[in-house]
């Protein structure tokens, strides 16, 4: 589902509008954003406007993990860490009764609670932004996926949701995931200024 995801994603009307708006952006800003990002020429691409005007962009590589054989992509960088994101697709298929939607999200919980144990082992400031993304999830469902974030202790893990699966809605929902890194890290730059000036002091132990 994941590679579908990206592809439904690249392939929107959304995703066709944003492209026209990066491709008459200056070459400088071609090079500066191809720069930031990762992988390869085949990497699918989503770009997504940020702040008020539309030609502010955030640009979107997709890396598909769908298999416990392929280990997610982090990194140690903290600079490259902070523009990274793990999104822990849940994508609710049609099923028969209430047992196999419960049965369908705790398995995705378990596989979700792996990836957790992965970003784990990195240091606290190289740990990428990390959300769960629910696609045509149920009320009873979008439940099992918040017990299992408020159990997180060592990562935290946001959530976005989306009633439908329409590529639009689908690229939309990464529009507001690029929305909510960048007010984290505004968040945790103001903390850390805080820190070094005149705000909470924290004592050291001898």
């Amino acid at each position: 589902k994941a590679t579908e995801f990206a592809r439904m994603a690249v392939d929107s009307e959304f995703a066709e509008i944003h492209r026209q708006c990066a491709s008459k952006a200056s070459n400088a800003d071609v090079i500066a954003a191809s720069n930031a990002g990762g992988g390869d020429e085949d990497t699918p691409v989503l770009f997504c406007p940020i702040g008020g005007r539309n030609n502010d962009l955030a640009r979107v590589r997709f890396w598909t993990c769908s298999g416990f054989s392929e280990a997610l992509p982090l990194i140690r960088d903290r600079s490259a860490a902070k523009n990274l994101a793990v999104v822990l697709l849940f994508w609710q298929e049609e099923v028969a009764s209430e047992e196999e939607e419960d049965k369908t999200a705790n398995e995705a919980i378990g596989v979700f609670q792996t990836r957790i144990a992965e970003i784990a082992h990195l240091p606290p400031n190289c740990r990428p932004y990390t959300t769960v993304l629910s696609v045509k999830a149920n009320a009873n469902q979008e439940s099992h996926l918040t017990d299992f974030r408020a159990r997180q202790q060592q990562v935290k893990v946001s959530s976005i949701s989306c009633e439908e699966a329409s590529g639009d809605i689908l690229a939309g929902s990464l529009q507001t995931l690029c929305q909510d890194i960048i007010c984290h890290q505004r968040s945790a730059t103001r903390k850390r200024l805080s820190v070094i000036d005149g705000g909470p002091k924290c004592c050291a132990v001898m």
